[in-house]
């Protein structure tokens, strides 16, 4: 992440714990619709919807800071059990 920042590729303002939160957000697939039809794997589009945002120059200023390890225990304790 350093190095694409440092190059001007990813927005100064994205850490890794708000990377590892996203990625952790996008679900793998969505669950049927309950009839015969295949599931929607949505991976790829939501990871490229993600890396898109992550490009510099971001076009607005987060709202909130990134979140700390303290976030990142948080969240992996409360969804993960973990």
């Amino acid at each position: 992440m350093a190095r694409t920042q440092r190059a001007g590729a990813m927005r100064d303002d994205v850490t890794a714990y708000d990377v590892v939160l996203m990625l952790n957000s996008i679900p793998p697939r969505l669950p049927d619709a309950g009839d015969d039809s295949p599931t929607a794997d949505l991976t790829d589009r939501y990871v490229g919807v993600l890396l898109d945002g992550l490009r510099a120059p971001g076009s607005e200023t987060l709202a909130q800071p990134a979140p700390g390890r303290r976030e990142i225990d948080q969240f992996f304790q409360t969804v993960h059990g973990l």
